[in-house]
């Protein structure tokens, strides 16, 4: 797949929360780029292969780092951004929208063009849930922004039981996900994120907005996904939060875990906006306890441009 175009800064219409989608969806690019340059470095100075004692270790650290992209990815996907993407270049591809749709044109017709190059929904959600098998994964990633979370008040001095509590959850859920990530998380980050910002290129266009009579990008997204509850927009808006803010975390997480120390340092630039990832990914959290439940049947829209 061609690389998409960098997603355009946050138009006049777009809501507070979503405000910054665009930088990480090209932090993540960044970080993935980084993660195939490292891989394919490792490759060429591949040597004797010794068996991992089962912790993290410098070596097995290069394998999260992926995850934060790949985070961000599942929680947009679940936001309903490729599916609304799909549906709308597939009515365009049909001919349904006959209103003129300005510059997301050939970028709706090359999306349709290349959707037997993409992976599936499903296949997507397979993939989502071999790395973060429910209802574990949510439960590990809860606790570490909790023990994140904790320190938002230290100010420089570390609180001993705040810091042993944050280094068993970081290493806890570290070792969780290398025992389920590995090259094709890297591989399937890549594709879905590219995916994801040429989808909001043409999803952004507000003569595209105006064909389906929506306000902005994210109404749209809610309407073509089939997400027309009431309660869309708070959705939309946790989903967002929870991508941003779980990719910063779970940065920090691969870092640690190459530097063999899971705690914070109370000193460093980047502390403060570690923690605050964390408070805003619980802000974002689901209210109800983590058991998995079954998705609600939303209403759905008809979705008639004319």
């Amino acid at each position: 797949m061609a690389h998409a175009p960098p997603v355009a800064a946050a138009a006049s219409d777009e809501p507070a929360w979503a405000a910054g989608l665009g930088l990480a969806l090209a932090d993540a690019a960044d970080t993935l780029q980084h993660c195939s340059q490292a891989l394919a470095a490792a490759l060429t100075e591949l040597g004797d292969i010794d068996l991992p004692d089962g912790a993290p270790t410098r070596d097995d650290a290069r394998t999260l780092g992926p995850l934060g992209p790949f985070y961000l990815a599942r929680e947009l996907d679940q936001a309903g951004v490729l599916r609304a993407a799909e549906q709308v270049a597939g009515l365009y591809g049909s001919g349904a929208i006959t209103q003129p749709v300005g510059a997301a044109g050939p970028l709706l017709r090359r999306y349709w063009q290349e959707r037997r190059n993409r992976l599936t929904e499903a296949e997507r959600g397979e993939l989502f849930e071999r790395v973060f098998e429910a209802p574990h994964f949510d439960r590990m990633l809860a606790a570490l922004m909790r023990d994140l979370a904790a320190h938002a008040d230290n100010g420089p001095v570390e609180d001993l039981r705040e810091a042993v509590a944050l280094e068993v959850s970081a290493r806890a859920l570290a070792e969780f996900l290398l025992t389920r990530a590995g090259g094709m998380t890297l591989f399937a980050a890549t594709e879905i994120v590219a995916s994801i910002t040429e989808a909001l290129a043409f999803l952004r266009e507000p003569a595209l907005h105006a064909a389906f009579s929506v306000r902005g990008l994210w109404p749209l997204v809610a309407l073509a996904s089939g997400d027309a509850t009431g309660g869309s927009t708070r959705s939309l808006q946790d989903h967002v939060d929870r991508a941003r803010n779980g990719q910063t975390v779970l940065g920090w997480l691969a870092r640690a875990t190459a530097a063999g120390q899971h705690r914070l340092d109370l000193r460093a630039p980047d502390t403060a906006g570690v923690i605050a990832a964390a408070e805003r990914w619980l802000l974002a959290a689901p209210a109800a306890a983590p058991p998995p439940t079954l998705p609600g049947a939303g209403r759905r829209r008809s979705l008639v441009a004319g």
